[in-house]
């Protein structure tokens, strides 16, 4: 709460992808290391790479700029509107929109196990913004109580 404010969103979203793009290459190419010798490791990472980008170039863009990119942008904006303990309730409802856009979309259907889930989720967020209104009450409250003193 007290760098989001004053945050460039742009450049602190740039940093955390290319951060996450950085540590991604020496993952995957211990990951082929394993396997092979590093000169092929290199080898092989660079032709898969090569080959993703040739076959799957939309899709990459879709979940390169769309998913990943533009989303964590918004998310850093929104965080310095928003207090951190209200987007972190919002975060973590994330596996519930994932759930309900499978269920419109893709037809998914939810076990007992993800019904109950999703009424802790909500719960919690209902529980989230009734404490965040109460705050709020109880700061505008504070607010119009004069200082002792003050006189």
């Amino acid at each position: 709460e007290t760098f989001a404010p004053v945050t460039n969103a742009k450049a602190l979203n740039a940093v955390s992808m290319l951060t996450v793009a950085g540590l991604c290459l020496p993952w995957a190419l211990a990951q082929a290391a394993i396997a092979t010798s590093v000169p092929e490791a290199l080898s092989e990472v660079g032709h898969r790479s090569a080959a993703l980008v040739q076959e799957h170039p939309m899709a990459l863009l879709y979940l390169g700029v769309l998913t990943t990119a533009f989303t964590s942008w918004l998310q850093t904006i929104g965080q310095q509107s928003v207090a951190a303990t209200t987007a972190s309730v919002i975060y973590a409802l994330d596996p519930l929109w994932g759930c309900f856009f499978a269920y419109l979309w893709l037809g998914e259907e939810l076990g007992p196990q993800g019904i109950l889930g999703c009424a802790v989720l909500f719960g919690v967020w209902f529980y989230q913004l009734a404490s965040a209104k109460g705050d709020s009450d109880q700061l505008k409250l504070a607010e119009q109580v004069p200082e002792q003193g003050a006189e």
